[in-house]
């Protein structure tokens, strides 16, 4: 977390915290479990967050703050801005990404004019018409301690925070999405939240349409063992909403801390301010401010000071967040199509089938029935699989196997009858079947309707 520069000490966000906490002039505060009712709750999501790894969490901080030259367990590494070591981390964080099948790219700034730095970003690319809006999971890789440039473990501040982002990267990357989910690791964030501010910019420049941003930074910390943490938002586009969907989904998958959820004015430290200067929304997770950890911006900043089964707490969190706001799509093979909404009689009609499998394990036995409404005939497709016609006006296709993670597609070509009239409708039922370990067997169904109308004619004008 950002001191930006020196203005920002340890005796200042203590008595932040402690104005915050009585009711001060500072932002409106919730402590404890959400007063809202907890959402419906999903067994799919709930399996997510009870496969959040905390000896996961426990290497990867250790991974961020050990000097991999040096034998053993050592707290001896530096990720600060000048320092060697993050350009280290910077393909730690990168490898561990592309392992897990994300689109990785790397964002570079200026941090000075001799001085590049580049943030990580790791895309999970939405399915559907919903894919151009983006949810952002994210920390700062970079850290600061009273000897910078030698040792600075940042265990805590913010190895926690990557730690989070790389771990439910992991689990939110075995399945797909209605919307798109960006996995983001920014540099130079304790020289003033440069790196996120570049982002953030960037992005507003290009019209991303970021639907949400969720910031861990200090995640890792609880000093008094009351489970304490903060969830803090600025009235800023729709991150009120946002903070209240992760409150409430500690609630609703039963997890193990206290959120305080705070509205209002929240100071200019951490990556999420940089979005809420562009307006996007966004919310910071962090541990209790009022339980400072002694070791903030330390060389004493090390993992044996960590509460990991709180960590995990936040991490679980973020997840149900991310899984629930990003539309998760339930394991198991799924079918939709499209088509014209309006036909013309004696015509040819192309409806176009897509059929997929969004979960992590093969769909076997993967059938696709086409049934054609009264006024439809099958004429072909390019599948590409021999199709079967066990009784008039229905197709099948054997897909056989379906690859995890895989989306298809083909097109239907059925011709319109010509005895219809305008006004009629014309439809399509296809049905896919399937069994994926865990999927839903059943499969599904979608069907497309059209309207007749005339062709139209132009006369011919006479002389």
């Amino acid at each position: 977390m950002s001191r930006h520069g020196d203005t920002w000490g340890v005796l200042i966000l203590a008595g932040l915290a402690a104005c915050w906490l009585v009711g001060g002039r500072g932002p409106s505060a919730e402590a404890g479990l959400p007063p809202a009712a907890a959402r419906s709750h999903s067994s799919l999501i709930q399996r997510l967050t009870d496969t959040v790894s905390q000896t996961l969490l426990y290497d990867t901080v250790r991974d961020l703050q050990d000097d991999d030259a040096l034998p053993g367990w050592d707290a001896l590494r530096s990720r600060y801005s000048d320092a060697p070591g993050l350009g280290v981390e910077w393909g730690y964080i990168r490898q561990r990404m592309e392992e897990m099948g994300l689109d990785v790219r790397d964002r570079t700034f200026q941090l000075q004019p001799t001085m590049t730095l580049t943030n990580i970003e790791g895309t999970l690319p939405g399915w559907g018409p919903g894919e151009d809006a983006v949810y952002i999971l994210c920390a700062h890789y970079d850290s600061t301690s009273n000897d910078p440039y030698h040792i600075a473990p940042g265990a805590d501040d913010n190895a926690s925070g990557v730690a989070g982002v790389l771990e439910a990267a992991r689990i939110l990357s075995q399945y797909r999405y209605r919307h798109t989910i960006r996995f983001v690791a920014f540099a130079a964030e304790e020289q003033g939240l440069v790196g996120s501010k570049q982002y953030a910019e960037a992005a507003r420049a290009a019209g991303t349409n970021i639907a949400g941003v969720i910031n861990l930074d200090m995640i890792g910390w609880d000093g008094d063992g009351d489970a304490v943490m903060e969830v803090l938002a600025r009235p800023v586009s729709d991150s009120e909403a946002l903070g209240r969907a992760f409150v409430e989904g500690i609630a609703t998958y039963r997890i193990a801390l206290a959120p305080r959820f705070t509205v209002g004015f929240v100071p200019a430290y951490s990556d999420q301010f940089s979005f809420w200067e562009q307006g996007y929304p966004a919310v910071l997770a962090i541990e209790d401010i009022s339980d400072l950890n002694p070791n903030y911006h330390t060389t004493g900043d090390a993992l044996d000071k960590l509460d990991l089964p709180y960590m995990r707490g936040i991490v679980q969190a973020a997840v149900a967040t991310v899984a629930e706001r990003g539309e998760i799509i339930p394991p198991g093979v799924s079918i939709a199509q499209s088509g014209p909404d309006l036909v013309v009689p004696a015509m040819p009609v192309t409806i176009t089938v897509c059929y997929a499998n969004p979960g992590p394990d093969p769909a076997a036995s993967v059938v696709i029935t086409d049934a054609f409404g009264p006024g439809l005939a099958y004429h072909g497709d390019s599948s590409g699989i021999p199709a079967l016609q066990p009784a008039s006006g229905t197709v099948v296709w054997r897909a056989g196997t379906l690859s995890p993670h895989a989306l298809a597609s083909f097109v239907v070509t059925a011709s319109v009858s010509a005895t219809l009239s305008p006004g009629d409708r014309v439809t399509n039922t296809v049905e896919v079947a399937g069994v994926a370990a865990s999927g839903d067997p059943e499969g599904g169904r979608a069907t497309w309707t059209g309207r007749v109308r005339y062709p139209l004619y132009v006369p011919l004008l006479r002389k």
